[in-house]
């Protein structure tokens, strides 16, 4: 990245598996949208994945095969995405290959593509920190001291990324103006 972004969205997935390749589904999405520097706006639904929800995800994330029940599909969920998301939004994520896929797959289903510049800020932490062991949300949420833990809901997780974002930027960048 060569210059900061002040104007973007992190968005977050919370999945029934690690690989999309492998059948894997979305059951959240959360999202927050930047501007000028400052969140202006979020979104976040529970999808219903039209399949069961491993016990080892409803452990990590709380999210239950009932909590599902009755919640947007995946083309639903799509299309109001869409819709919020805006054209040519940049869209920014941790680790953005593994949501990027997901949001590929999502509009493959939907009859469309997903055609967002993006950005990763696993990408960026690993070059700000090169002899750092491990640059998860985890981490790096403990190192700029924005929580002690990950909750593993989508919209948290998009708000604590996006926070991260915002460290790493003022770390890169330097003080931004005033406005």
């Amino acid at each position: 990245m060569r210059a900061p972004l002040s104007d973007y969205v992190v968005v977050d997935l919370e999945t029934t598996g690690l690989d999309v390749k492998t059948g894997a589904m979305p059951i959240e999405i959360g999202a927050v949208r930047v501007t000028n520097g400052h969140r202006a706006d979020t979104f976040e639904t529970l999808i219903n994945p039209g399949a069961i929800i491993p016990w080892e995800v409803t452990q990590l994330t709380g999210i239950t095969n009932r909590m599902l029940i009755g919640q947007p599909d995946v083309i639903q969920t799509t299309r109001m995405f869409d819709r919020w998301l805006h054209t040519g939004t940049v869209v920014m994520a941790h680790n953005a290959p593994f949501d990027i896929g997901f949001l590929d797959m999502m509009a493959s289903l939907a009859g469309t593509t997903f055609d967002h510049p993006w950005t990763d800020t696993l990408e960026m932490a690993r070059r700000l920190h090169p002899m750092r062991l491990r640059h998860r949300v985890t981490d790096l949420i403990v190192y700029y001291g924005i929580a002690d833990n990950e909750a593993h809901r989508a919209l948290s997780d998009a708000i604590q990324e996006q926070q991260v974002y915002e460290a790493m930027k003022k770390e890169t960048f330097g003080k931004e103006p005033e406005h």
